[in-house]
Formats: structure tokens, C-alpha cells, sequence
């Protein structure tokens, strides 16, 4: 996990990630050093002894953002780091896998995020030999007695089309604004896709 940007005293935000990028690479005492200089990842010349071209390259820390690398194994250099969310760097992780379905590319996590599976799950499934497209594409469903049983996820399979576009129903339901368990209730009852994007959601009638 990289460590973000703290504020310590009166140092700034940017000085702070400065300091903890430096220690992180060359103090073998330092916590996460075996993450970094443990492993051969430098900062480069230009930074490392110097607060301000650390600073004229990074520019001011945006807020709720950290110091990331944006190649993990490169090292802490212009041109390979940026200010990211703390989601960003998750993503970023060497642990993450990377998967590739119908020429999309993403990280197990966001693969879970898109269909609704498990993080678990699908790293399961794909431990257990199970092909990339059938480990994202076959969603687990309750049945009566308690037991799991599966079905094909019209999440990613279909790709529904609407206006020459096609996109998941996670994508669909970012564009349009209605809520994901909305579109998938009225897909499943039978509605067209272009009913099911435009018709407006009513707001629930308060009991009297």
C-alpha cells in the first residue's frame, strides 16, 4: 500500500509526501521500505535532493489526493507520478490482476464493481481454472432453499445497445441517472432497453 501525504507540524501537505517519498526509498529502517528501496525503486536526482523541483514538476496537492507512481515498479521520477485518489492507487497495486473481456480492460475490483459480483468470487472462479468471460459473466442468485445457484449476468453478456451506443447497465445507469437495481428490475420484467433508459423514476408515495 503507498503511503499518502500527511501533515505534520507546519510543514506542508507537499513537503510531508516529499519527505515520506525519501524515506520510503532510502531509509531501510523506515516501515514500507521493503515495498520500495527494499525492492530497487529510486528517486531520481532532480527530486531527491531538491523540495522545490520536486514541487515545480508536481504542482500543490490536490485535495484528498495522494503521491502515486503510475508505473508500481518505476521509480519516483517526472513524468511516472501524479496526485491519485486513494481508489486510483488501489487500482494501481501490483497484487491487482488485470482482466481483458470483449476489449475492455480493468482490475478484478472493477470488474466486481461492474457486475455485481464478489472481489472473492471472481478471483475464485479464476483460480479454479474458469475462463475470463464465464467468471464475469455468470452471477450467483439465491434460490429458495438457501442454496446458490447461477445465472448469466445481463450486466456484461448483453451490452445493451441504445442510440448506437452500447454499454453495461452499470454504464447505462451512470449516464442516464436512474439507479442500477431500477434498469435491471425493468429489464427483467420485459420492458425495451429505451423505455427502461428514459421513462423518469417516480418518486415512492408517502403512507398516510
Amino acid at each position: 500500500m503507498k503511503h499518502g501525504c500527511r501533515r505534520r507540524g507546519s510543514r506542508t501537505p507537499e513537503y510531508a509526501c516529499w519527505e515520506s517519498m525519501i524515506q520510503r526509498c532510502t531509509d531501510p529502517n523506515f516501515d514500507a521500505y521493503h515495498n520500495y528501496g527494499g525492492r530497487g525503486i529510486k528517486v531520481c536526482e532532480r527530486w531527491r535532493y531538491s523540495f522545490e523541483n520536486f514541487l515545480a514538476d508536481m504542482g500543490p496537492r490536490p485535495e484528498g489526493k495522494t503521491l502515486d507512481r503510475i508505473d508500481d515498479d518505476g521509480d519516483y521520477e517526472p513524468g511516472n507520478c501524479r496526485w491519485a485518489t486513494w481508489i486510483e492507487q488501489g487500482n494501481n497495486r501490483r497484487t491487482n490482476k488485470v482482466l481483458e473481456y470483449r476489449g475492455i480492460r480493468k482490475t478484478i475490483a472493477e470488474w466486481a464493481r461492474e457486475t455485481g459480483l464478489s472481489y472473492e468470487t471472481i478471483r475464485s472462479r479464476l483460480n479454479h481454472g474458469w475462463l475470463v468471460e464465464r467468471a464475469l459473466t455468470v452471477l450467483i442468485q439465491e434460490k429458495g432453499n438457501g442454496r446458490k445457484s447461477q445465472r448469466n449476468s445481463t450486466a456484461v453478456t448483453q451490452l445493451p445497445e441504445f442510440g448506437g451506443a452500447r454499454r453495461s447497465l452499470t454504464e447505462w445507469s451512470q449516464e442516464t441517472g436512474r439507479p442500477l437495481e431500477t434498469l435491471r428490475t425493468r429489464i427483467k420484467i420485459g420492458w425495451p432497453l429505451q423505455r427502461a433508459l428514459t421513462e423518469p423514476v417516480q418518486a415512492k408515495r408517502r403512507r398516510r
